[in-house]
């Protein structure tokens, strides 16, 4: 059974491994997860990590501080990389390799670069693979013991539309969150504790999204605690009514729910449901005629006159296919539908000023002529698509197991804490 109220001797034995007797230390044991060790080497070396990531000065004290939520983090990465041996979930090399890659890539190091980064930096590569290898594999077995699981029906859909439809003309925020899970009441002290530490790293310059993505337990983590834009109460009565209190760019105080503590950074608001024209969806047809560079000016005019008389004389987008096949141009090769933000420069402000069926004015491109026609046009409602919805909530009950599924490897772990 974890024993949490040990977590603060072996937080003492990391300080004073910084100083005397650093050779020991360095090599005694931290914790034993049912058959593997935690040594202080390890807790030591993500400690660095979390501190260098976060942008916080390394001190003692800073270490003090976050230490606990480093050995907790340590210890469920033991718990999740062996939940993926028993289910002979595997990690193959590349795949740690491509995990890099989007790392470099996120934080603007240049490609191949990143070992450097981490010399300068006091960091050993091991210390961030083994991160990595354990998000991996969890990600794994949740996809694996609950993706199957999960189904999301026609009418929750309907209901969460609805909703957001009522809802269209309140704010909207931009939320980060960093969440602990409570499973037991003798982690209640501790965690809330634990929390209060991070709301303060955070308020004196430290990075919500790299704290986030070191030791939030919400699937947000994996990208630095971004929920994205909520409307007012999506997020349940307790955490909106602290965010309707609070400020962009204000980070709240630990708040308790029934799962455990959340803490919030507003990262924006807007009055309402922002609407970009350029998200409408629509269907076009065309007929191109093209004009190749060595052309006379004459030629070129000839087919500007061939496009005009099609803008005149073409009704509806029948005609339109008919007049592409009799002249035989190609066509451009447009998608069946495609957002107008997708389309040339040149095309935007003509499939949002056209009238449906009406073929347009020539539009001279670089290699020939253009007339285009919308046939059907999807406004933007500033609501996401059944698809994006069935995704998001998805993503919720798959969190919500998730969850339920580590406070169960928890609880069932013989874990030994020494000094």
């Amino acid at each position: 059974m974890m024993r949490a109220l040990f977590i603060p001797l072996i937080v003492a034995a990391l300080v004073a491994a910084a100083g005397v007797g650093y050779g020991q230390d360095v090599l005694r044991i931290a914790a034993v997860v049912n058959d593997d060790v935690i040594s202080m080497y390890d807790l030591m070396a993500r400690t660095r990590l979390a501190i260098v990531s976060s942008g916080l000065e390394d001190t003692p004290e800073t270490r003090r501080r976050l230490a606990p939520q480093v050995l907790r983090s340590l210890i469920d990465e033991k718990l999740q990389l062996q939940e993926a041996k028993r289910l002979n979930i595997t990690i193959a090399e590349d795949e740690i390799a491509e995990a890099i890659v989007r790392i470099e890539q996120e934080n603007e190091v240049s490609a191949g670069s990143f070992d450097d980064f981490l010399v300068r930096s006091g960091i050993e590569l091991s210390t961030i693979v083994s991160q990595i290898r354990a998000g991996i594999a969890w990600a794994k077995v949740i996809g694996r013991e609950m993706g199957p699981a999960v189904q999301i029906g026609p009418d929750e859909i309907d209901e969460t539309l609805a909703r957001m439809e009522a809802r269209q003309d309140l704010s909207q925020n931009r939320v980060l969150e960093i969440f602990f899970a409570v499973d037991s009441p003798d982690q209640e002290e501790d965690i809330q504790r634990t929390a209060e530490r991070l709301v303060e790293q955070v308020r004196k310059g430290a990075s919500f999204t790299a704290l986030a993505q070191q030791f939030s337990q919400s699937a947000t983590a994996a990208v630095g605690g971004d929920i994205g834009w909520v409307q007012q109460g999506q997020l349940g009565d307790e955490l909106d009514a602290v965010l309707n209190g609070m400020q962009p760019g204000e980070v709240s105080e630990p708040i308790r729910t029934v799962s455990g503590y959340h803490i919030l950074m507003l990262a924006d608001r807007r009055a309402t449901m922002t609407i970009d024209e350029e998200d409408t969806i629509v269907s076009l047809q065309e007929v191109f005629l093209s004009v190749a560079p060595d052309a006379g000016p004459d030629y070129l005019a000839s087919m500007i006159d061939l496009a005009n008389i099609i803008h005149e004389t073409v009704s509806g987008c029948e005609d339109m296919k008919a007049v592409r096949a009799e002249i035989g141009e190609a066509s451009l090769g447009l998608p069946d539908k495609v957002a107008v933000r997708d389309l040339a420069p040149k095309l935007r402000k003509v499939a949002l000023s056209l009238e449906l069926n009406q073929p347009s004015k020539p539009v001279i491109l670089d290699n020939g002529v253009l007339v285009v026609m919308v046939c059907e046009r999807d406004e933007p409602t500033g609501l996401p698509s059944r698809e994006e919805i069935e995704e998001s909530l998805t993503r919720q009950r798959v969190d919500m197991l998730a969850r339920r599924y580590m406070r169960d490897l928890r609880r069932a772990a013989f874990l030994d804490l020494r000094l």
